[in-house]
């Protein structure tokens, strides 16, 4: 794909994390990885950064919990009380 193509592996590597941190002058210590799949929880690890888990996404809550998500919310609006 054109991400690839400018050297930016796809996920679970932590490249297109890494780019993005960059270029909002962001770092992984103030930031965290929102995902619903495994490949999101892989993801987060590659890039050390801690993982919210949504239930309504791809995968539901049990495999989150059961596949290390550091956060797991239920509802959108739950995501703001990590950001206070």
């Amino acid at each position: 794909g054109e991400m690839e193509e400018m050297g930016i592996r796809k996920k679970p590597a932590p490249d297109m994390v890494y780019k993005a941190l960059a270029e909002l002058r962001c770092d992984k210590k103030n930031a965290v990885y929102i995902g619903d799949s495994d490949v999101d929880l892989a993801t987060a690890k590659a890039s050390e950064m801690d993982c919210i888990g949504v239930s309504w996404g791809f995968r539901g809550r049990t495999f989150l919990e059961e596949h290390g998500a550091d956060y797991i919310v239920d509802k959108p609006e739950e995501i703001e009380k990590f950001f206070k």
